[in-house]
Protein backbone atom coordinates (compact mmCIF):
# COMPACT_ATOMS: atom_id res chain seq x y z
CA UNK A 1 0.00 0.00 0.00
CA UNK A 2 1.54 3.41 -0.66
CA UNK A 3 0.47 6.89 -0.39
CA UNK A 4 0.27 9.33 -2.77
CA UNK A 5 -0.08 13.66 -1.55
CA UNK A 6 -3.54 14.63 -2.78
CA UNK A 7 -4.43 18.28 -4.28
CA UNK A 8 -4.72 20.76 -1.14
CA UNK A 9 -2.50 18.27 1.48
CA UNK A 10 1.19 19.41 0.28
CA UNK A 11 1.68 21.07 3.42
CA UNK A 12 0.20 18.00 5.89
CA UNK A 13 2.40 15.35 7.38
CA UNK A 14 2.70 12.06 5.75
CA UNK A 15 2.73 9.33 8.34
CA UNK A 16 3.84 5.42 8.09
CA UNK A 17 2.28 3.29 10.80
CA UNK A 18 3.41 -0.21 11.04
CA UNK A 19 3.65 -3.19 13.57
CA UNK A 20 4.67 -6.95 13.52
CA UNK A 21 1.48 -8.07 15.63
CA UNK A 22 -0.48 -8.34 12.92
CA UNK A 23 -3.35 -5.59 10.97
CA UNK A 24 -5.86 -6.18 13.56
CA UNK A 25 -3.82 -5.29 16.63
CA UNK A 26 -5.56 -2.29 19.19
CA UNK A 27 -2.63 -0.51 19.61
CA UNK A 28 -2.19 0.14 15.92
CA UNK A 29 -5.67 1.25 15.38
CA UNK A 30 -5.26 3.73 18.42
CA UNK A 31 -2.01 4.66 16.73
CA UNK A 32 -3.37 5.11 13.32
CA UNK A 33 -6.35 7.30 14.82
CA UNK A 34 -4.35 9.56 16.63
CA UNK A 35 -1.92 9.81 14.08
CA UNK A 36 -4.81 10.78 11.88
CA UNK A 37 -5.29 13.88 12.84
CA UNK A 38 -2.08 15.12 12.27
CA UNK A 39 -1.94 13.91 8.60
CA UNK A 40 -2.10 11.80 6.20
CA UNK A 41 -1.61 8.06 7.66
CA UNK A 42 -0.81 4.79 5.70
CA UNK A 43 -0.45 1.54 7.65
CA UNK A 44 1.49 -1.03 7.03
CA UNK A 45 0.66 -4.87 8.82
CA UNK A 46 1.15 -8.24 8.21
Amino acid sequence: MTASQTEGSQNSLRILCTNDDGIHAPGLRLLADVAGRLGDVTVVSP
